[in-house]
């Protein structure tokens, strides 16, 4: 803010723009007190918020959002941070360590550390020997802990709900499950709207939608406006305020997606949000919306999903806000989340379900395509076999030329479908390393003999 005694005018008394001054560049008050910075690491994020931010001094100790940041000017900071690190930096790093000091330290113990480094050199993910210490007791204190953090609201009377939506296609797996990848290989096919993660059946409105995520979950409303600048041909400023009015409304979950429907024309909504497999509520919401929508459950071996999920430092996203050693965090959110869409899938018809594996995606996308198309009833598109062609089409771009993509972001790590990723991490999971019930769940979605 730059505070004036009076604002300048012209001779006809009118405000005179053009003598308006500067904003300042100098360092805001502060409660803190200027520290300068002292590491190497400390000068180089100083250099970066500078830039950033407009700012010409700041400390070492000076609060990210205090000196005028924001989610947006955090984007551009962590990707010009990306630098120094060969694993993805998340939002969430700025909101939990704000400060120079803080974010220079959670760079070093979480990204920069030697032992890491070498690991991630050698193998392109570190090393995971963890033994398992995932239980029945585990599970239950992890799924009670979800219930609390979801905080899952009844659903609503509205009016609008007695009448379902028309059909769409649900995506359900854990995340590190390949939903990125087939999410944008469906988008390639021209009788299919394949959109970035909604984050909307687990809330009745929108606005409810919006007050939950603020801060270091504020990436969750992304997708939607991602979606309209696409629908729309408009630009991220455009697509907010829209989204803003609906918010403002309340408008219900199920009435946002109907629009999105009528917007799509003669092609078929596809939503693929991992979290909705965090809690059968959830589920239970696309039969209660829409009408006879068609499911793809999409299944990971356990070993690739807990080996992605650490290297691409996904427990310091932290998107649940439980606490858990990193290994068994993500075996847990595995397993639960499999349980979870296999239980409902026990109530749905076996026409409007298919079980699709990772690993045949990845290393025979051909075959996987025409299946899933044979299943879907369309017709086979060479388009689905390229998924890094047209990226505007297919929203593999944030909303701003900063952003990261929604989604995955080890996506633009490839060119094409790449079957590395499918079996690189055999090399890093070393004994036996999975829980008895991750076994045999395994089992069962046909990952393990």
């Amino acid at each position: 803010f730059t505070f004036l005694r009076a604002l300048p005018k012209t001779a006809a008394r009118k405000i005179d723009r053009k003598n308006l001054p500067h904003p300042s560049t100098g360092r805001p008050r502060l409660d803190a007190l200027f520290v300068p910075p002292q590491s190497p690491l400390e000068v180089e994020v100083t250099q970066v918020w500078r830039e950033v931010l407009g700012i010409d001094t700041i400390g070492q100790d000076d609060n990210f959002f205090d000196l005028g940041g924001d989610s947006i000017r955090a984007m551009r900071v962590l990707v010009r941070l990306q630098k120094l690190s060969a694993s993805p930096l998340h939002i969430q790093a700025i909101f939990d360590a704000p400060t120079v000091r803080q974010i220079s330290l959670y760079l070093v113990t979480h990204y920069l550390n030697e032992e890491k480094a070498e690991a991630t050199e050698q193998t392109g993910t570190p090393s995971v020997t963890e033994a398992s210490s995932v239980d029945s007791n585990t599970i239950t204190h992890f799924r009670a802990l979800l219930a609390q953090q979801l905080e899952i609201s009844p659903q609503s009377n509205h009016p609008s709900a007695a009448v379902k939506n028309p059909s769409a296609i649900f995506i359900l797996a854990p995340p590190r499950s390949g939903t990125t990848l087939l999410r944008i290989m469906l988008a390639g096919h021209p009788r299919l709207l394949a959109l970035p993660e909604f984050y909307l059946l687990n809330y009745n409105d929108l606005r409810q939608r919006r007050d939950a995520n603020r801060g270091r979950t504020a990436f969750r409303l992304e997708g939607s406006i991602r979606a309209f600048m696409a629908l729309g041909d408009c630009s991220a400023a455009d697509a907010q305020a829209r989204m803003a009015d609906y918010e403002n409304q309340a408008l219900s979950s199920q009435a946002f997606y109907k629009i999105l429907q009528k917007e799509a024309g003669n092609r078929i909504l596809v939503d693929k949000t991992p979290l909705y497999a965090s809690h059968p509520e959830i589920l239970w919401r696309a039969e209660k919306w829409f009408d006879s929508p068609i499911y793809i459950h999409l299944s990971r071996h356990p070993g690739g999903m807990i080996n992605s999920y650490i290297s691409s430092n996904f427990h310091l996203r932290n998107e649940l806000g439980i606490t858990f050693a990193p290994k068994q965090l993500a075996e847990l959110i595995w397993q639960v989340y499999h349980q979870n869409i296999l239980d409902f899938l026990e109530h749905i018809p076996g026409h409007r379900q298919l079980h699709m594996r990772y690993e045949d995606l990845a290393m025979m996308p051909d075959v996987a395509m025409h299946q899933l198309c044979k299943f879907l009833g369309i017709d086979f598109d060479p388009a689905l076999l390229t998924p890094y062609d047209n990226p505007q089409a297919r929203m593999t771009d944030g909303i701003y030329p900063e952003s990261l993509m929604i989604g995955d972001p080890n996506f633009h790590r490839f060119s094409t479908v790449s079957a590395q990723p499918a079996e690189g991490w055999r090399a890093n999971l070393k004994g036996d390393f999975l829980s008895p019930a991750s076994k045999e769940l395994a089992r069962r979605l046909k990952h393990l003999d």
